[in-house]
């Protein structure tokens, strides 16, 4: 049985912003980070669709373990589309 401890690991918010990083001075600044953030959840929401689309048919994965996969996938998706949401609405 093939390993699934990349688990949602591709998923995490790219940490190059650190959680501690001053706001934005600038409309203009903190709408460009809003949008990096969206396309980034996306990006990581991508990279796990195709992991689980890789595995989910081999022989002995785990249907526990691929569900609950798949649900941390969904809520990730519902995170992107709030975030996108908020952009387009501005």
């Amino acid at each position: 049985m093939k390993s699934t401890s990349h688990r949602l690991s591709a998923l995490e918010i790219d940490q190059r912003q650190p959680a501690g990083a001053p706001a934005s001075k600038s409309p203009v600044t903190d709408i460009a980070i809003r949008c990096r953030e969206a396309l980034l959840l996306w990006l990581r929401w991508n990279d796990a669709y195709e992991h689980v689309t890789s595995v989910m048919c081999q022989p002995g994965q785990s249907q526990d373990q691929l569900e609950s996969l798949m649900d941390e996938m969904d809520g990730l998706r519902r995170e992107a589309i709030a975030k996108s949401q908020e952009l387009l609405d501005q």
